[in-house]
């Protein structure tokens, strides 16, 4: 005999699937174990999207509605999560509540700007394009306006928050209080530039990157099994740099990896590599 345990698709396996868990500060997670709870004009929704280089998909279901969309594509210029709700909009209509206001070009322009999360010291930074605010780093992501000074991500893995503060931007992340402080415009000594260059390799991913000058710039060669990527390299704060794509269209999108030089007694001896993933 099989036990229902052993079955794929059984009620239980979707009560564990939807099962949130809630941190420290009381506040429910988003993110289930393997759903994204994705609430949308009214009406519950979940799901979860997926991608590799050169393609995206997701799968979002409305079950108050019996409405299942899934995504395929074969490329990264895509949001399958935004598709999805453009999707539900021609099927379900006036079934959904009404779209809130559209934000105002003073509450989105306020937002906008490098800042620096002061607990997990790492950056964000957000922008305005095509009258969305979108926060660009790890991975480009369009956010939500809840009231004229607080936006979350359309779409992610984690619960964030950004609202507008005199000094910058308060919020949370993950159920965690967190403090966004305006970064200035930076500009690294020669010194550091000359030092972050040379190659750096991570035998367990089978990487490569390689750091080179090109006339005042500092440009990164990432090889790996899966392609290569050329990118210029931002400096924001010392030895914390941005890199982005240079030339046109590449794998991965618009993804913006951020590194951070690694010194012991002063001399750089590596390099760490973070995105929306880790």
């Amino acid at each position: 005999d099989v036990c229902s345990s052993d079955l794929v698709g059984t009620p239980e396996i979707f009560r564990m699937m939807m099962a949130a868990p809630r941190f420290n500060s009381g506040r429910t997670s988003i993110y289930a174990h393997g759903l994204q709870s994705a609430p949308y004009r009214g009406t519950h929704g979940i799901g979860h999207g997926g991608g590799v280089p050169g393609g995206r998909s997701g799968t979002y279901q409305f079950p108050d509605h019996k409405l299942v969309v899934t995504i395929l594509g074969n490329l990264d210029e895509i949001s399958p999560y935004v598709l999805s709700r453009k999707i539900a909009d021609i099927v379900l209509g006036e079934k959904l509540s009404p779209f809130p206001p559209a934000p105002s070009t003073a509450d989105l322009e306020r937002m906008t700007g490098l800042f620096w999360d002061e607990a997990r010291e790492e950056p964000v930074d957000l922008v305005v394009e095509n009258g969305e605010l979108v926060s660009r780093l790890g991975y480009k992501t369009p956010l939500w306006q809840l009231s004229a000074d607080t936006f979350v991500p359309m779409s992610g893995v984690h619960d964030q928050e950004f609202r507008h503060a005199a000094d910058g931007l308060h919020g949370s992340d993950s159920g965690r209080p967190a403090t966004y402080r305006r970064l200035a415009s930076y500009a690294a000594p020669k010194a550091d530039l000359d030092a972050t260059q040379g190659v750096y390799r991570n035998p367990g991913l089978e990487a490569t990157y390689a750091i080179s000058a090109d006339g005042d710039r500092l440009i990164l060669d990432m090889q790996g099994a899966l392609g290569r990527r050329r990118m210029r390299l931002r400096p924001i704060l010392k030895d914390v740099y941005v890199a982005s794509a240079l030339g046109g269209p590449q794998w991965g999108g618009e993804f913006q990896p951020v590194l951070r030089i690694v010194r012991d007694g002063g001399k750089v001896t590596g390099l760490t590599v973070s995105t929306d993933r880790n």
